[in-house]
């Protein structure tokens, strides 16, 4: 159900933001990984969750619905696409900016990345798996 809110939600907003991109098949896999993933996420308790690059943050707002304890933050350069975000989630931090390198290796400390097990699967590809 959040998952199709944020959907209709993003088509209402690219009306309003013209020179923010509509939902993409990237993004769309995304979220239905976070939602696959929504077990495991809260088995993990986050307390704060950054998308970096993330547009109108389509997988942040999702994931601030999904976890709401979670602390989510969004970045972006784009101060249209961060105005966009805003407006699609009143819980989610979204800043317009670029995190450098020293905020980056200072919260890498702090934040346990998940990925989904087919981007593991693309990363190592075919030839590191064990037989079956």
């Amino acid at each position: 159900a959040a998952l199709a809110r944020v959907c209709s939600s993003m088509h209402t907003v690219v009306s309003r933001f013209p020179d923010v991109y509509p939902l993409q098949d990237d993004s769309r896999f995304m979220m239905r990984t976070l939602v696959d993933a929504l077990d495991d996420l809260e088995r993990l308790q986050p307390a704060f969750a950054v998308e970096v690059g993330c547009g109108a943050a389509p997988s942040g707002v999702l994931l601030s619905r999904l976890l709401p304890s979670a602390a989510v933050l969004g970045t972006d350069l784009s101060c249209s696409a961060m105005a966009a975000a805003r407006s699609l989630s009143a819980t989610a931090q979204m800043l317009a900016t670029a995190l450098v390198a020293g905020e980056r290796r200072a919260l890498s400390k702090a934040i346990t990345l998940v990925e989904s097990a087919a981007e593991k699967a693309a990363m190592t590809g075919p030839e590191s798996r064990s037989p079956s």
